[in-house]
């Protein structure tokens, strides 16, 4: 298993963005999944957040989002999308790996995106 340290140099100059920009029919079916399987409202958790593009959406659609990842430079980016579009109350951003979640209280969000 490739340790944190690999992944995160991996993922550091990913595009993230311009992937799902141009594999529109990813991002278009995953949303109707999600649809389905939220809750109305709530508390998501997103694993993995990159640029944000998921959290951001989320936001948009008013729940409250944390979205955590390994890579600061995505990270930073993820945040000043948040800002331009003022959703700020509504998301946070925060570093971190997903095997070891345990700064998050246990239940305390109401849905999971890996």
């Amino acid at each position: 298993m490739e340790s944190t340290e690999q992944v995160s140099r991996c993922y550091q100059h990913s595009g993230e963005d311009e992937r799902l920009d141009i594999h529109r029919l990813e991002w278009d079916m995953t949303w109707r999944h999600l649809e389905e399987v939220l809750p109305p409202s709530g508390h998501v958790l997103e694993v993995g957040c990159a640029t944000g593009r998921y959290s951001l959406e989320l936001a948009r659609r008013d729940y409250k989002v944390t979205g955590l990842d390994l890579v600061e430079e995505q990270l930073a980016l993820a945040r000043q999308h948040a800002q331009r579009e003022d959703l700020t109350d509504r998301v946070t951003f925060t570093i971190g790996d997903a095997q070891d979640l345990s700064r998050f209280e246990d239940e305390s969000f109401d849905a999971v995106l890996l």
